[in-house]
């Protein structure tokens, strides 16, 4: 195995889905804010703080369950989360791999993962690089942020927009009592 180039085209692709997934994250996250609190997001933003992708989703996906009420609004609510979990899984291998070139094909990069097999052992998996992949799925990701937008237009007294409150305080001040008013978003 060789060290790995990608060409400057392959790293702008890989950049583009980690720009629109990172989009995707915070579209999710503001989802759940108002499906926790559409009059005060703040209990949303402290919740969903540093979380995971996938511990986004099914913090998503049980508020929904409690939350919306219309069964076709639901469905699309639930089919929006099996799209985000798959479209996360395909984004995961893409930056989770190791990129190599194998010496059979020194012009294809190869992205390449082990994990432990139920036996214990070491197993590998290889995937020959297909840069077509990566704007189809920097597509699929922004179609799901079009979707969720297309979910929060049709419970719109769930996401109003103006009642986003932040909270500002210094290392050395206590956060008690530190909340701005409602601003504008």
């Amino acid at each position: 195995m060789e060290p790995l180039e990608l060409s400057e085209e392959q790293f702008g692709q890989i950049g583009k889905v980690a720009v629109a997934f990172s989009r995707l994250e915070l579209s999710t996250a503001s989802y759940i804010w108002g499906l926790i609190d559409p009059d005060d997001q703040l209990v949303g933003q402290c919740l969903t703080a540093g979380q995971t992708f996938g511990n986004l989703l099914t913090m998503a996906d049980s508020l929904g369950k409690v939350r919306i009420d219309n069964v076709k609004v639901l469905g699309a609510h639930h089919e929006w989360i099996r799209q985000a979990r798959d479209v996360a899984t395909e984004r995961n291998d893409v930056f989770h791999s190791h990129w190599i070139f194998h010496s059979d094909d020194p012009s294809t990069p190869v992205r390449t993962r082990y994990k432990r097999s139920k036996d214990g052992f070491v197993e590998w998996s290889d995937v020959p690089f297909d840069q077509a992949n990566l704007p189809q799925l920097r597509d699929r990701i922004e179609a799901l942020i079009f979707g969720l937008r297309s979910i929060k237009e049709r419970v719109p007294e769930m996401f109003r927009s103006g009642k986003i409150r932040r909270t500002k305080w210094t290392d050395d001040e206590s956060t008690e009592g530190k909340a701005d008013q409602p601003v504008d978003s």
